[in-house]
């Protein structure tokens, strides 16, 4: 008999925050991979914050969850890949995706779980390690706020930061997330903005020298937080603002006076535009995972099923590092 793919697809336009029924399931035939092609059977699944704003798209409904994915390849029509291989890549929320050969990239798992190759090695990896080293350059004795402190890219930035020899304090949003970040990640400090209080005095109180380098994700309250902090030539590093992303109107910054007050430099950040450097980052990426030097947490999430509602807690700030989401075996998961 014909194997049957699942596939999750978007079926209403969200009205002000997305919810798990704004998504459905659907079943299709199997497609085969044409010439050039490659069929993956997805083991892992990638819930990324941006999906939230394509959801806002004027585009015909139902329509696919696009997201990067890794897996096995079950068959191929492209040279360079065999059945049995690990590969990740631009797929859909499904069981099955049909990719463009050379629009994947091999994986090794000899060198790591292979679900690294979408978080830590991946790009989200790639986001927190060029952002922090190359535009806010850290340097020892600086201090580094680093806000959404425990999430996929936040809690990679913060220990490059400190790997630089700068003082880290991340922002979080819950005690647990607080101890995380600096009992296992390494951070100096760290600020719980759901907490009680003013979150300007809490960070002042975190930052006594005041702010050098702001990494951001958030935008909004966090946003003008660190600017009211920020030391003279301190430079804010702009990669998401997801405080405005799920049906929220975009929080204007009211102390932007500050920024030239203290010569801030605020520069954006689009992953997409340093995509060539992946593999010598994965590379030092696995040297640093293997020797201790970084450490990384996924939280995984099982079954296709399960994709709506882990990607909507992780809009609500409900995980610890990558949310992925398993939903075929993993070979070569490590035990115990």
């Amino acid at each position: 008999m014909k194997p049957h793919n699942r596939e999750v697809v978007l079926t209403a336009k969200p009205e002000g925050p997305a919810t798990v029924h704004c998504f459905g399931e659907r079943a299709s035939d199997m497609a085969e991979p044409a010439d050039g092609e490659v069929l993956l059977r997805n083991v892992y699944l990638s819930c990324d914050p941006h999906l939230r704003q394509e959801m806002d798209s004027d585009r015909p409904l139902p329509r696919p969850v696009s997201s990067r994915v890794v897996g096995l390849v079950e068959r191929s029509r492209h040279p360079d890949f065999l059945p049995g291989d690990v590969a990740w890549g631009q797929g859909r929320w499904e069981l099955f995706s049909v990719c463009p050969g050379p629009a994947l990239t091999k994986v090794d798992p000899a060198i790591g779980p292979i679900s690294h190759a979408i978080s830590v090695r991946g790009m989200p990896g790639l986001t927190a390690y060029v952002a922090m080293t190359d535009v806010g350059r850290p340097a020892a004795g600086e201090t580094v706020l680093v806000s959404a402190a425990a999430g996929a890219v936040g809690s990679l930035a913060g220990q490059f930061a400190k790997l630089a020899g700068a003082r880290v304090v991340g922002m979080v949003g819950s005690d647990a997330k607080a101890d995380h970040v600096v009992r296992r990640l390494g951070f100096d400090g760290a600020v719980n903005y759901r907490a009680g209080g003013t979150l300007s005095e809490a960070v002042r109180a975190a930052c006594p020298a005041g702010v050098d380098v702001y990494f951001d994700c958030v935008g909004g309250e966090a946003l003008e937080t660190a600017l009211a902090a920020s030391n003279l030539r301190a430079r804010f590093v702009l990669c998401g603002m997801i405080a405005s992303y799920d049906g929220r109107p975009a929080a204007g910054v009211r102390n932007l006076m500050q920024a030239v007050t203290s010569a801030v430099t605020m520069t954006g950040f689009r992953v997409s535009m340093h995509k060539h450097r992946l593999p010598s980052y994965a590379a030092m990426a696995a040297e640093l995972l293997a020797a201790d030097r970084v450490r990384y947490t996924e939280d995984i999430r099982e079954g296709l099923s399960a994709a709506p509602a882990a990607f909507i807690g992780m809009l609500h700030g409900d995980n610890i590092g990558k949310r992925l989401i398993r939903v075929s075996e993993d070979p070569y998961l490590r035990q115990g």
